[in-house]
């Protein structure tokens, strides 16, 4: 009964450990998810001011590349209108193109931390 309850309270601490590390790694994930729309922000912004710049001039060059760049980011932005900023963080290409593992790292860490949450439930005997 004494070694019952000491592998039970190593799990308890090993699964507590196993839980505050996936929660920093899903908290690095939401980070890099949050530096990316940041970024295509900037970019839009920055592709709207060439725009801009290219009425204002009249040059029909420097209007062209970024107006054809703000369409081809659209299209994108729309094709991937349903996917999570997390998912797009951690994607690659096979997943993407549906050829091979279709989760993403994003997903699986949500699964391993579901896991361990329910599992240190049971062994504490509460409910998840």
């Amino acid at each position: 009964m004494v070694a019952t309850m000491t592998d039970r309270k190593a799990d308890i601490r090993q699964i507590e450990h196993d839980l505050r590390n996936l929660q920093r790694r899903y908290a690095a994930l939401d980070r890099s998810a949050r530096r990316m729309k940041m970024r295509l922000h900037v970019f839009v912004a920055t592709l709207v001011a060439l725009i801009v710049a290219g009425v204002a001039t009249g040059n029909g060059a420097a209007l062209f590349v970024p107006t054809m760049l703000l369409v081809m980011t659209g299209g994108l932005a729309y094709a991937c209108r349903h996917w999570r900023w997390i998912d797009l963080t951690t994607w690659t290409t096979l997943g993407i193109l549906s050829v091979g593992i279709k989760r993403t790292e994003a997903e699986a860490v949500e699964d391993l931390v579901a896991e361990r949450v329910a599992r240190l439930a049971r062994l504490k005997g509460t409910r998840a």
